[in-house]
Order: structure tokens, then C-alpha cells, then sequence
């Protein structure tokens, strides 16, 4: 039956071939033809992407065809696919083993990570044909891979003796006393005119025997590096913009709008690099004027203006552009014309076909200033229109992570990814695993993001990458990548914003004495930053109480109302005796501040300390009406109301206040601990699934929520993913840190839960509360491992302390258990 319609199906074919004319069935050979001619015709317009199609489409219809796997391969190098490249290029060399480009070409992109069998390919290319000069080519390119000049010069000499009229080897001549050139400059060496000389002549012989059928990538190539030898050759400097020019007059006469974009960038870079704004202006106007949407060039134009000339003529040459429109407001907001920069994208967003970039950009734009209100709805309604779309994603992303969303921005970070991936969708992903302490993950995104990145993009990420290092416990890794980032920076001294990052890095590397230098050297400048005026208050304050009291002094009258360092002043008043000052400061801060949250619990704790906990009671309230998110406060005000006697009073209030609809979220955080500490669980888990559907940005409720979850053995998942965003929003607390090992320990991940439990301790006063706490939940952990001794000790040292903590009964009692059981 199958045979039947097989044929009938092959009588039908040939019946509309006949009617059809015999041009309506060409044959293979022909479609082949076609493709490779149209993919000729694409890559002379500059679409490399579209020729590579066509040539997959030939290779389908002759896969053995080694010529067209060589083909792609070469247009899969050009696009910086070097991985599929290769595996083309091998191809060819299975199938005709004996065509030198195949294996030379596979050669030359195993220089760095397979010199060996390179080597092996352009050996055997030279054992067949002793006088094949492209293979001494190939082994001067790998002996300057290896760092060998003399034995590059003389492969690339031999190639010259081997074919004196073509242009490559002189090329390759040309290219080792360039690198011989740069060695010099390396080496601080003062410049030899000879081999200036030598370059110069060796790309002016290449070019003056280049056939006309030479390729045209060869071509301008050399002429751009002839360009290069003039532009590093002081004494010839003035000439290079005049060789770049001569390269672009190569390309256009070639036709290769690839070759003509190409001269222009290098020639743009070049002069960017050295100031040579004419220069630049040139490069950059002739860019646009071959693909009016170079959006970057528009950019850079744009930037060496200070009027909206360049601007206006943007938008009126691509006035139904969307991404026009987008970059045209970004410069804007740059320029610090935020208002104008959103009100340009609302007035043109009915203008153009596609909405979705524009209103993406505006919730952008909102997000970065801080008007959240109104951003939001501009997500959702991208989300609402165009759920998947990159712009959507991207915005919604930016939002989550400005809300300290961090689980879900890395949710929605990776199905951007899987669409469309950017160096700043993986830096942003390294952000929140970061965020999330997922720093396996997180250090995977930021060394992809640095592979995407241009050198601009760079010097954030690498900063991101050392914090990641520092927080994963490798520090000695943080401090290679700040000699990247010096590096990068072209300076042997440490950024003043990047010292905190080293300092931290050299005490977890145990060297005390150079983070303590370092710190001290950042702080004697006349603009300290304020990370490291707090951290070296945090680790050196107890051991030289006289130069923190000399830092505390400068920061406190450079920073009057910062928070911590007011925090830092009023605990240092207090500890000498001098409660009037320490209130007189925090109160002045506060009449000076009225609407910062910090400083009324700053307030709040200086009045406790005093002895005047009904004003201290109504410091903290304001604080948590402020900002119910603030860390510690809704503590602060239980402890006060106990304090006072007044807890059950205050319990009675705030019911009554919920029964009448009037109880806002920092009330339901409130009463929500007063029912924990009264054990009515169930009543506080509803007061926060309220506070938490309304506002997402509560870290701490999400805490309380997750613990709660945990201890009563519902949604473990939920209580994970609430403990994984209050972890990230307050990296801090130690609260968070051993709630995070409790609800880890209830999902039976014990050591998981060991590393959050020794945070925990870290991040705790020894003795305090907290640490007793953290140290029983580690026996636990320990316990579920199989570890008794270790578990013993740490119940042990819970009781140990002088103070009072829930969980004090039943830590005792597994002490007790495992010394019964013999553990030691």
C-alpha cells in the first residue's frame, strides 16, 4: 500500500513538473546554486545572518559538500560562534582531508586551547606541500599564541619566500612587528623606529600585490592595520586618520557594506581613545549615513554635542522607530530631563506600530527614579498585552528587584534569558542570586555577563563578581578580580569604592593588618566613602576606640543624619556616660528628618536606653508607621510594651481596630508578634498573609510568615521561597538568617541549614537571644546529620548563656538525651 502511494505520489510530481514547465523543478544542484548565489548577495549587504541560512539550506540539500561546511563555518567565526565554527571546520577536514583551508583553519582556532594538535594540522598541511605559504602563516600566528616573536617573524618570513606576490604573508609580517611593537611598549621600552618601519612597509607590500579577486575581509583588514601601525607610531600619529579613510575607500570599492562598518568602527574607537573628536565625528556620521539605524552610533553622536541637534535629527530621520524614540529619551534622561525624557515617550507612544519598547522604557525610567506608584501599572499592563516579549520581561525583572523581590526577578531573569540573552539581563541575575545567597549560580551569571559585556559594561561586574566572591567564602578570588578590575581601571590604586570589597576580602583571608591599612588609607582622604568609614567602625571600633572615635567624629559631621553612623555616635555617647548629648543628637536628626524611619528608631533606642520608654514606645511607633519593613522595630515595640505592662492592652487595640477595618500594615506586623509571643499562631499567620497581600516590599513579615509555616509543618515551599526573599532584603539580621536554617532543617536539608545557622551566630551578639537560639537550631541540624557530638556541644553552649530564650527547655532536654545516650 505504501509502494502504491509512493508512486502515485512521484506520478502527481512529475505531472505538475511537466505542467508546470521543466524550470518550475529545478534540480538539486540548482537550489543549491541559488542559495550559495543569494548568500553571496546577503553578506556583500552585510546580513550575515540571513546568508548563513541559505548556506544551511544548500548544505541540506548537499551535506558531504565539504566546500559548503567550510563556508558556514567561516561566516560562524565572522559572527563569533566560534564553538559551532569549529565543529563545521572539522567537518571539512573529514571530508576532504587532503584541502589545506580546512585543517589551517581549524588550526587557528585551536591556538589557546588545543596548541598541540594545531600544530599536528599545520604540520601535516606542510608534509604534503612543503611550499603551501598560508601553512608558515598559521605557524607564525601559533608561535605568537605561545609568546614567541623571533620563531613568528621566521614562519612568517618563509611564507613571504614561499609566495612573494601574494599579500597574506606580508601581512603576517606586518602583524608580528606590530606584536613585537606592543611588546616593547609592555616592557616600557622606548619605541624602536625601525620596527615602525618595518610594519609600515610590510602592509604597504601586501597591499600593492593584492590581486583584484583577493578577499575583501584580507583586503581591508590590512589596510586597517596599516591604519594601526601609524596611529601607535608617535612620530606618524597625524596620518592615521587618513589610513582609515584610504581603508574605507578599499571597502566601498569592494562593495562590502560588512567591510565598510567595520573600517568605521576601529576608526571610531580610535579616535574615542586618543580625543580626536573630528576624527570620531567623521567615523560615526559615516556609519549612519550607510545604516541610518546605527542606534549606538546615534548614541556616541549624540554625546559629543551638548545641544539636541544631533537628537532632533534622530527622530526625524527614523520618526516611526521605536528603539529611536527609546534612545532619543534615554539621552534625555541621562541628561538629567527625566520629566521630559518619560513625556516624550507617552507623546509619541500612539505614533508607532509596536507600543511595547516605549512603554517599557517609561516603567524603566520610573523604576530607576524611584516612582513606583507609577510604574506598576505600566507593568502590568506589559504584562497584561505582551507577557512574553523581552521588553516585558525585562521591566517586570527591574521592578521585582527594586521591590527586593529577588526570587522573582530571577524567575523572570531566566525566561528573559531563554529569549533573549544580553550581558545585562545575566549581570542583573547575577544581582539577585547574589541577592538570594545563591552564589554558585549567581557567580555562573555574572562570568556570562562578562563574556556578553563590552569593556564599558564591564568594571560593574567585575565589582559584582568580587562582592559574589567574598560572600562565597573565596576570597582570595575577590582579590584577583580586583587586579582585573585595576586593571580595567588602567591604574595600579584601589577605586575608593571598590576598598570596602578588598578590605573585607583581607580580613577573611586573615590578614587584619593590610585590610586595617587599607581602610585607614581610604579614610585619611578627603572624601571617604561611607561603606568604609561604617566598616571600619564595625571591626575596629572595640580594638582602637580612640581612632574610631576620631573616624566616628569626621563622619558624624559629614554625615550629621545618617542613620548608622547616628547610631554608631549614640551608642558611643551612651557608653561614656553622656545620655543628655546622645538624646539631644538623635532627637535634633529626627526634627531635621522627620519622614527617615531609621532615625526615629535611632531615637527610639537612644529614649529606651535612657529610661523613657513611653516616648521610646512612641518613637518606634512612628518608625514602623514610616516603614513597616524596618528591621527590628516591631521587636523593639514588644520588648517596650512589656516593658511598660501594657502588652495585652495593646493587643486589645489593635483587634479592635482590625474588626473596624482601620488597622494599617505596620499595625498587623505588630500585632501579629504580640500573638506569637502569646502563642496564638494561627491569628498571627492571618495578620501577615494580610500585610503581605498588600504590600510585597515586608521582609520581615515574610520572615515571621515563614517560620510560622515552618513550625507548624505547612507549605514548606511557600515558607522557603518567604525566607529566601527576607534573607536577600536583610542579609544582616540574624533573625532571618536562622529562620532561613529552620524552614532549610524542616525540608530535611540539614547541611543547608548548618551554614544559615553559623551565619546566624555570625551575625548575633555572642550570649544575646539570637545566638542562643541560633546555637540550639544548630544542635538540631547536627542531630538530623548524625553528628551527636557536635549537636551536644551546641545545645550546650545555648544554655550556656545568661539569658533567657524560648527554646531554653527543650534544649536541655536534647542535652540531656544525648549525654544519657553517651555522644562526647
Amino acid at each position: 500500500m505504501r509502494l502504491a502511494a509512493a508512486r502515485l505520489a512521484a506520478v502527481a510530481g512529475l505531472a505538475v513538473c511537466i505542467a508546470g514547465g521543466i524550470a518550475g523543478c529545478a534540480s538539486d544542484a540548482e537550489k543549491r546554486e541559488r542559495h550559495e548565489a543569494r548568500a553571496r548577495d546577503f553578506l556583500k549587504e552585510g546580513k550575515p545572518k540571513e546568508a548563513l541560512i541559505e548556506l544551511r539550506s544548500a548544505l541540506k540539500l548537499d551535506p558531504q559538500n565539504a566546500e559548503l561546511h567550510l563556508r558556514v563555518a567561516e561566516v560562524l567565526e565572522a559572527g563569533g560562534n566560534l564553538k559551532d565554527a569549529i565543529f563545521f571546520y572539522q567537518e571539512a577536514v573529514r571530508l576532504a582531508p587532503q584541502d589545506p583551508r580546512a585543517a589551517l583553519a581549524t588550526a587557528r582556532l585551536l591556538y589557546w586551547d588545543d596548541p598541540k594538535r594545531a600544530e599536528e594540522l599545520i604540520d601535516g598541511v606542510i608534509a604534503r606541500d612543503p611550499g603551501h605559504a598560508p601553512a608558515y602563516i598559521r605557524r607564525s600566528e601559533l608561535a605568537l599564541a605561545r609568546g614567541d616573536a623571533a620563531s613568528a617573524l621566521e614562519a612568517a618570513r618563509t611564507a613571504v619566500e614561499k609566495a612573494p606576490q601574494t599579500h597574506m604573508p606580508h601581512f603576517q609580517v606586518g602583524l608580528v612587528h606590530r606584536a613585537r611593537i606592543r611588546e616593547r611598549e609592555l616592557r616600557k621600552q622606548p619605541p624602536d623606529e625601525r620596527l615602525f618601519q618595518e610594519a609600515l612597509a610590510a602592509f604597504e607590500k601586501g597591499l600593492d600585490v593584492a590581486p583584484e579577486d583577493a578577499r575583501t575581509e584580507e583586503i581591508v583588514r590590512g589596510a586597517i592595520e596599516r591604519a594601526f601601525v601609524l596611529a601607535s607610531w608617535p612620530a606618524r600619529r597625524a596620518e592615521a586618520g587618513a589610513a582609515f579613510q584610504r581603508a574605507l575607500e578599499l571597502a566601498k570599492a569592494r562593495e562590502s557594506v560588512i567591510e565598510q562598518v567595520r573600517v568605521l568602527r576601529e576608526a571610531q574607537q580610535y579616535a574615542q581613545n586618543i580625543g580626536d573628536v573630528e576624527l570620531e565625528r567623521w567615523a560615526l556620521e559615516a556609519q549612519i549615513a550607510l545604516e541610518p539605524r546605527s542606534y549606538a552610533a546615534w548614541g556616541r553622536l549624540a554625546g559629543l554635542t551638548e545641544d539636541d541637534s544631533v537628537l532632533q535629527r534622530l527622530v526625524e530621520t527614523l520618526p516611526d522607530d521605536e528603539r529611536a524614540h527609546v534612545l532619543y529619551a534615554r539621552i534625555l534622561w541621562s541628561r538629567g530631563r527625566q520629566d521630559e525624557a518619560v513625556a516624550h515617550l507617552r507623546e509619541v507612544e500612539g505614533d508607532t506600530e509596536d507600543a511595547v519598547p516605549l512603554l517599557a522604557a517609561q516603567a524603566e525610567f520610573l523604576v530607576e527614579s524611584g516612582r513606583l506608584d507609577e510604574a506598576r501599572p505600566l507593568v502590568a499592563r506589559l504584562e497584561g498585552e505582551a507577557p512574553e516579549r523581552p521588553e516585558t520581561l525585562d521591566a517586570v525583572s527591574l521592578l521585582a528587584m527594586r521591590e527586593r523581590r529577588y526570587a522573582d526577578a530571577a524567575s523572570v531573569l531566566r525566561r528573559l534569558i531563554e529569549r533573549r540573552e544580553t550581558a545585562r539581563a545575566q549581570h542583573r541575575l547575577a544581582e539577585a542570586e547574589y541577592r538570594l545567597k545563591n552564589h554558585a549560580p549567581a557567580l555562573v551569571a555574572v562570568n556570562r555577563a562578562l563574556e556578553l559585556a563590552s569593556d564599558d559594561e564591564r568594571m560593574q561586574m567585575l565589582r559584582l563578581k568580587a562582592r559574589i566572591e567574598v560572600a562565597a567564602g573565596d576570597p582570595e578570588a575577590a582579590l584577583l578580580t580586583v587586579r582585573r578590575l585595576r586593571g580595567l581601571r588602567g591604574s595600579a590604586t584601589i577605586a575608593p569604592h571598590d576598598v570596602p570589597m578588598v578590605a573585607r576580602a583581607l580580613y577573611r583571608t586573615n590578614r587584619p593588618e593590610a585590610a586595617r591599612a587599607l581602610l585607614r588609607e581610604a579614610l585619611a582622604g578627603e572624601d571617604p566613602p561611607l561603606s568604609a568609614v561604617l566598616l571600619y567602625l564595625s571591626r575596629e571600633a572595640a580594638r582602637d576606640p580612640e581612632a574610631a572615635r576620631e573616624v566616628l567624629a569626621r563622619a558624624i559631621e559629614k554625615y550629621p543624619d545618617h542613620p548608622t553612623v547616628l547610631q554608631h555616635v549614640v551608642q558611643a555617647d551612651l557608653a561614656n556616660g553622656d545620655v543628655e548629648r546622645a538624646l539631644a543628637r538623635a532627637g535634633d536628626a529626627v526634627k531635621a528628618n522627620p519622614g527617615n524611619a531609621r532615625l526615629h528608631r535611632v531615637h527610639a533606642y537612644a529614649l529606651s536606653s535612657a529610661g523613657k520608654p513611653e516616648e521610646a514606645l512612641a518613637a518606634a511607633e512612628r518608625a514602623l508607621e514610616l516603614d513597616p519593613q524596618l528591621p527590628e522595630v516591631a521587636d523593639m515595640l514588644v520588648a517596650l510594651l512589656a516593658r511598660l505592662g501594657r502588652r495585652d492592652e495593646a493587643v486589645e487595640r489593635l483587634e479592635r481596630e482590625a474588626r473596624e477595618s482601620r488597622l494599617g500594615i505596620p499595625g498587623r506586623i505588630l500585632l501579629a508578634r504580640l500573638h506569637i509571643l502569646g502563642g496564638r499562631e494561627p491569628r498571627a499567620v492571618e495578620l501577615l498573609e494580610s500585610a503581605i497581600a498588600e504590600r510585597a516590599d515586608l521582609p520581615g513579615a515574610k520572615n515571621d510568615l515563614a517560620f510560622l509555616l515552618a513550625k507548624s509543618g505547612g507549605d514548606l515551599e511557600r515558607a522557603r521561597r518567604l525566607a529566601e526573599e527576607a534573607r536577600a532584603a536583610l542579609p544582616r539580621s540574624a533573625e532571618v538568617a536562622d529562620t532561613m536554617g529552620y524552614v532549610y532543617l524542616k525540608k530535611g536539608l540539614a547541611e543547608a541549614a548548618v551554614d544559615q545557622f553559623r551565619a546566624a551566630l555570625d551575625l548575633s551578639p555572642e550570649n544575646s537571644a539570637i545566638w542562643a537560639t541560633a546555637q540550639y537550631h544548630l544542635g538540631l541540624s547536627y542531630k538530623a546529620l548524625g553528628r551527636a557530638a557536635d549537636a551536644r556541644l551546641a545545645f550546650e553552649r545555648s544554655l550556656a548563656t545568661a539569658v533567657d530564650f524560648p527554646e531554653a527547655s527543650e534544649a536541655r532536654r536534647e542535652a540531656e538525651s544525648l549525654a544519657a545516650a553517651g555522644a562526647s
